[in-house]
């Protein structure tokens, strides 16, 4: 799921993608979402020691706490995220697969 569309370079997963192919993210991200999906990470890589895991599992728990905790009272528990249009252009830049390095 962290290499396909509903995973974004912010970090978290999106609730769901609205095309057939999973490509274009819903722009929701629900925190019970994340955090079940965070508890799956982790233990992946407890069991296997792949560090693409444990990158995937720090960046949603930063993602979390950048986005859904307010630091004062309480953690929000869905962020709308903005929605953002790419061009053509920018998308097969050569620029934008080295912004964000995965593990």
């Amino acid at each position: 799921m962290a290499r396909g569309g509903v995973y974004d370079n912010c970090g978290g997963f999106h609730r769901y993608s609205v095309d057939e192919r999973w490509i274009v993210p819903h722009f929701e991200k629900m925190c019970y979402d994340n955090s079940e999906l965070l508890k799956n990470y982790v233990h992946a890589y407890q069991v296997t020691q792949n560090s693409f895991f444990a990158g995937v599992a720090r960046d949603m728990i930063r993602w979390m706490d950048e986005w859904l905790s307010d630091r004062t009272h309480a953690a929000s528990t869905l962020r709308r995220m903005p929605i953002i249009r790419w061009t053509m252009t920018a998308i097969t830049s050569p620029g934008l697969s080295k912004k964000r390095k995965r593990h």
